[in-house]
């Protein structure tokens, strides 16, 4: 018992490189030693066929499941964070409490950050004047997360819910708030149970990345439809359309949280929440829905028009539809390719990736950042390419089938969330191990299907490596993010 005691604490106590923040690639990052529940410890350690174990396997290293706000909070020093050697909170039913928690990290400074919310010029301003010894915070996008609206659904357990798109708008705004509003796909109605929904109370990149999915979907006229048996109809005003935010009380339409929502903090604590809820919805990363294995929800069958076949966000299965993103077999099948371009709610085509930029605030018209990502300046960004953002626009939903024809099926599983590595241009502890922890996602000899041993991104994962991703500056042509950038930005 002794010798699991100290195995336990030696994230704690003996670790050489820590770090913390976003929930949804805790299973890809550690695997199966960061929790899937509340009641789970946030601080692991990573375990064997992880990303960063493989990376590092010789390296004690401590993950900290923060939520992305706070791990980027912690890494700039921000609202008083500015130790990242405080302890993690125990449990995802412990509050982080601004000043008082950080990492459990081995050293004031952060040795990383993850986030699934781009940093902000606000992160990059107070890294500046809280850590300017590192010179420059740098940013990488890493993976490619699902994230799946789970059910529990009334009386029946593992019952399969299946939705449209516009069921799931109306669902999450309040609008439908009863399961006898739903039909099931033999047109039966659902047995009566009023609707709870289940929401991130913390600053979080997967409430960004569904909040980024529902605000393009709802208020898709290509979508339009009135639901049977509930009249309500797409598109979504744009004065009641969600809005792109990372705590999503305020994303809910008109910044209005409904009266059958319950918080809860992390996607352990969200799926905790709706499987102990009789008539939940929730949203959750694919690999927290998996890991849990539970006996009263299961992930919910999307898709965008009644008569269009459903598609399993967990293990890519699908009826009459294609799928590339989430299904087993080739290569290809388990990358998601970054867009180069995508045309953006103001009607103009933009590149999918960034150096040097942070994106806009949400335009009023439209809730969501639009167009040309912000420039940094020289203070924010004093070294070029070091810092990578790829527009939400260019992952807002999966393109359809056939372009333009929601009918046609979605190409991919339709909520994706894109996340992020952060760390520090200079004085790294270890400038060779924080290059190899930051590159790993773009280390071709860890990836399973090229012979290595990470088993936590791939298929069946919920998790996808990206793929092609040529990054616009701020001048000349387009750059490479590789392993050979990471190198160059980590010192």
């Amino acid at each position: 018992m002794a010798m699991m005691a100290a195995a336990f604490l030696s994230p704690v106590a003996m670790a050489d490189i820590g770090g913390g923040g976003a929930t949804l690639p805790a299973k890809a990052y550690s695997g199966s030693s960061a929790s899937s529940t509340a009641n789970g410890p946030r601080l692991s350690a990573p375990a064997p066929g992880s990303l960063f174990y493989e990376a590092l396997p010789f390296t004690t290293q401590s993950y900290c499941q923060t939520g992305s706000g706070t791990g980027r909070s912690v890494l700039a020093g921000t609202n008083g964070n500015t130790d990242a050697s405080r302890p993690c909170p125990a449990t995802f039913t412990d509050a982080f409490v601004n000043g008082t928690n950080g990492f459990s990290a081995p050293s004031i400074d952060a040795d990383y950050a993850a986030s699934d919310a781009p940093a902000g010029t606000g992160d990059f301003n107070a890294f500046i004047t809280n850590k300017a010894s590192h010179e420059q915070m740098t940013q990488f996008p890493s993976i490619a997360g699902s994230i799946s609206v789970i059910a529990n659904t009334p009386g029946t357990g593992l019952s399969t819910v299946y939705l449209t798109e516009a069921e799931v708008c109306n669902v999450f705004a309040g609008k439908i708030t009863n399961w006898s509003q739903l039909a099931k796909p033999n047109g039966t109605a659902y047995q009566g149970k009023p609707i709870k929904l289940v929401y991130r109370s913390d600053s979080s990149g997967t409430s960004f990345g569904f909040s980024n999915h529902l605000n393009w979907v709802c208020s898709d006229a290509a979508l339009a439809q009135t639901l049977a048996p509930v009249a309500s109809t797409l598109p979504f005003p744009v004065a009641s359309n969600f809005s792109v935010q990372s705590t999503f009380a305020s994303a809910f339409p008109g910044g209005v949280v409904p009266a059958n929502a319950i918080a809860a903090s992390g996607n352990p604590g969200v799926a905790s929440v709706v499987d102990a809820t009789d008539g939940a919805f929730g949203y959750v990363e694919a690999a927290n829905a998996v890991a849990i294995g539970s006996t009263t929800f299961k992930p919910v069958q999307i898709a965008a028009v009644d008569t269009a076949a459903e598609l399993n966000p967990l293990d890519g299965t699908d009826t009459a539809r294609n799928t590339a993103l989430y299904s087993s077999g080739t290569s290809n099948k388990i990358a998601f390719t970054v867009p180069k371009t995508f045309s953006d709610k103001d009607g103009n085509t933009y590149n999918g990736t960034y150096t040097d930029r942070a994106l806009q605030s949400n335009n009023a018209s439209f809730g969501r950042p639009i167009g040309l990502p912000t420039a940094l300046n020289t203070t924010q960004a004093p070294n070029h390419n070091c810092v990578f953002i790829v527009h939400p626009g260019a992952y807002a939903t999966s393109p359809y089938v056939t372009a333009g024809s929601p009918t046609s099926g979605y190409s991919s599983y339709p909520i994706v969330a894109v996340t992020y590595l952060l760390g520090n241009y200079a004085l790294n502890g270890s400038a060779d191990d924080m290059r190899a922890l930051l590159g790993s996602p773009y280390n071709f000899a860890l990836r399973s299907n090229q012979g290595g041993s990470v088993n936590t991104v791939g298929a069946k994962t919920g998790f996808a490596y990206l793929t092609a991703i040529q990054a616009k500056p701020l001048s000349g042509g387009l750059v490479t993010l590789d392993q050979a950038r990471v190198d160059a930005c980590t010192n």
